[in-house]
């Protein structure tokens, strides 16, 4: 598989994301395959990030810790990052006090990484800019190292920066002056001796919280409420910029608490209404969780995770709020908890879980993560259709007066219509009620509705599909996981399967209730199963092993420190486990 990874690294506020932005940009017009990804501080200005981009003539879908090439926007940034640069890497920046840097030169040099100093303010003043413009110097010096069409880049440059007309000209006068001051290439320009250049005319560059927002709009959701928690607040902003031409009512509440009970509001008035937040935000609304079960009414909650407890680390990554959603809320009800696992599938996800949220009337809760929500990788167009939409909606015929709002059935479902459409009223009354909805305290009546609202997931279950395999059926290895996992298993897969390593990734979007027939037969092939999960405690493992009643898994690798899995740390653990058999 060929890959090559480039690491941007700076201070936040120092032009770092349009660096990486008009990157990805040029690469993709070039003809590569791109994945992005940004770790930075909760900090406006100040702290120091890393922008991961891997580019491949292949579909790639992960980055390493470690790095090809790293570009340097200042001191700070290379003295955090520089140890990630393989040996024999480069190392391209702007900082022009060598002397500041010596140490940090020398070391880098032992392990043979080849060190290209850029004197960018200088060039940058010489044709009118100023140290803010320094970014685009190395954006062109680093485009002639790659010995790229500079035609690309400068096109790209213009995209990005079309809206300031008068800065764009300084800025491509100051990239020019960066191309120019390269003068050899040679050596750089090997790295694309096996590379193909593909048609990338049928993708495009996407995000997760774009994806989960395109697929509420082809769910013809109207109405989205929420209060701003990173890591899902663009959700709202994409929301609200496509609203124009939508027509769907974007509210940003006071709160969390109000957001969701908005879209109850909404939902219960006969309307499709979503609501996102991360785990502290769903804290808040889990005792309306409970009230949109009693009252029966579709509820589609998005959490984007990010680890905890209380404010936790606001801008990195987890997948730690399985046991949350699961358990969410007082009393016994059914409910559905799926996850996004990238921008591919996000659209197709919210809209499945609309569809489930209306049929079975239930609270549905879709996981996403925030590597997941600002992670930026090439989708096929054709992933963004709409799928046909299945309201439940009961017609309003006469038939309706001998039926019951929470009238008793085999699979726990009741006929359900908007209110006002018809004759036929019915209370939605957050005490415990029987069929009509009028309040019952009576031990006989309270049993059967609980028992009626039980049964849902246990008909719904038999409808959901089984965990899809990836990879290959007769493998020497199993990996199972979920959400964002499926975005370094795509790649791990490709690289063993050229080392002569047949993996199978076993992939679950429906996590609650769990699917166990697929898992079972992996499970009895006798070849080693592991859980590849990211928090501390297992807990999706946990949650499988409790309904084997067994031990499953030979080995788990749990990562919880606010990164993503990288692809070369999944690869050596399985490596590792590949003689490590089942239980």
């Amino acid at each position: 598989m060929n890959r090559y990874q480039i690491n941007i690294v700076g201070e936040s506020g120092s032009g770092l994301l349009s660096t990486g932005e008009i990157l990805v940009d040029a690469l993709m017009e070039a003809g590569y395959f791109v994945f992005a990804d940004r770790e930075f501080p909760s900090l406006i200005k100040g702290g120091y990030s890393c922008f991961s981009l891997v580019f491949s003539d292949e579909m790639v879908s992960s980055y390493n810790e470690s790095c090809d090439l790293m570009l340097g926007l200042d001191k700070q940034g290379m003295q955090e990052f520089n140890e990630r640069i393989v040996e024999g890497g480069y190392l391209v920046h702007g900082y022009e006090r060598l002397s500041g840097i010596a140490d940090m030169t020398k070391d880098l040099l032992k392990r043979d990484v080849k060190v290209y100093d850029i004197e960018s303010r200088k060039l940058a003043k010489s044709v009118g800019g100023n140290v803010l413009m320094t970014n685009v110097v190395l954006i062109g010096s680093l485009w002639k190292l790659l010995g790229l069409d500079y035609g690309l880049v400068e096109s790209a440059v213009k995209r990005k920066f079309a809206s300031k007309p008068k800065l764009l000209e300084i800025d491509l006068l100051a990239l020019r002056a960066g191309y120019d001051d390269v003068k050899s290439v040679d050596k750089l320009k090997k790295i694309f001796e096996n590379f193909n250049e593909s048609n990338l005319d049928e993708y495009t560059l996407m995000d997760g919280n774009k994806s989960v927002a395109l697929g509420a709009v082809l769910a013809d959701c109207k109405t989205y409420y929420a209060y701003p928690m990173s890591p899902s607040s663009s959700i709202l902003t994409y929301l609200a910029d496509w609203s124009p031409q939508t027509n769907m009512m974007v509210k940003q509440a006071e709160d969390e608490i109000t957001a969701v009970q908005l879209n109850i509001g909404s939902s219960y008035a006969g309307t499709r209404a979503m609501t996102a937040t991360s785990g502290g935000g769903f804290d808040l609304m889990t005792e309306s969780l409970s009230l949109a079960a009693m009252i029966e009414v579709p509820l589609v909650l998005v959490d984007v995770q990010r680890p905890g407890p209380a404010t936790g680390l606001p801008t990195w990554t987890a997948q730690a709020d399985l046991d949350l959603l699961t358990n969410a809320g007082h009393g016994e009800y059914s409910r559905v908890v799926m996850s996004v696992s990238s921008a591919d599938d996000g659209a197709a996800v919210i809209q499945d879980a609309f569809n489930l949220a209306e049929k079975w009337q239930i609270p549905v809760l879709v996981m996403s993560e925030k590597f997941i929500a600002d992670s930026k990788k090439l989708v096929l167009k054709s992933d963004f259709e709409q799928i046909e939409i299945d309201r439940n909606l009961t017609s309003s015929s006469e038939d309706l007066v001998s039926q019951m709002r929470y009238g008793l059935s085999e699979n726990g479902v009741s006929p359900r219509w908007i209110p006002a459409s018809n004759s036929v009223p019915y209370y939605a009354n957050g005490d415990e009620h029987f069929i009509d909805g009028r309040l019952t305290e009576d031990a006989k009546k309270s049993e059967l509705m609980i028992d009626k609202r039980a049964r849902k997931v246990e008909y719904l279950v038999k409808e959901l599909p089984e965990p899809e395999l990836f990879g290959e059926e007769d493998a020497d290895v199993y990996v199972v996981g979920f959400g964002s996992t499926k975005l370094v298993m795509d790649d791990v897969v490709k690289v063993l399967d050229k080392s002569g390593v047949r993996v199978g990734y076993l992939h679950y979007k429906y996590l609650y209730p769990l699917k166990l027939d697929k898992l079972t037969e992996v499970y009895q092939s006798g070849k080693s199963v592991l859980l590849v999960e990211g928090n501390r405690a297992g807990q999706f493992g946990k949650s499988i092993e409790s309904e084997f009643k067994r031990d499953v898994f030979a080995s788990r690798l749990l990562k919880y420190d606010g990164r993503p899995f990288y692809l070369d740390e999944v690869v050596e653990f399985i490596e590792s486990n590949l003689n490590t058999h089942g239980k």
